[in-house]
């Protein structure tokens, strides 16, 4: 009896993998797109894309999913990135305010002379 158990749950793993590679291929491009429009950026329109589609798969049954739903979990996780870095703060470094570099052009003169010696 068991190993009728066994043998029903891979079958049943086989037919989630070709279904989720079935859905992947068939609104992934898609959802790519719309989260590349959303960011206005490829990478961050990239990173959108795969999380929506992660938590798609992870919280909702196949048979559920459509293009809709994956566009509303996009722009969700959109909006979320958007007020996590809305309240993320950037501070000057403290080294780089300390040393001012006054004479830049004697340095950048300075390095393309070792440059050139070296070649």
């Amino acid at each position: 009896m068991s190993s009728k158990q066994n043998l029903h749950s891979i079958e049943k793993e086989i037919q989630d993998e070709r279904s989720v590679e079935y859905y992947w291929k068939e609104y992934y491009p898609k959802l790519q797109r719309y989260c590349r429009f959303l960011s206005q950026n490829e990478w961050d329109g990239d990173d959108i894309a795969q999380e929506a589609f992660i938590k798609a798969i992870k919280y909702y049954h196949n048979e559920k999913l459509n293009s809709a739903l994956l566009n509303k979990i996009a722009y969700n996780h959109w909006v979320d990135t958007l007020r996590k870095r809305k309240e993320e703060t950037v501070s000057p470094d403290p080294f780089l305010s300390q040393n001012p570099i006054s004479n830049s052009v004697d340095y950048k003169i300075n390095s393309v002379e070792l440059l050139l010696k070296h070649f």
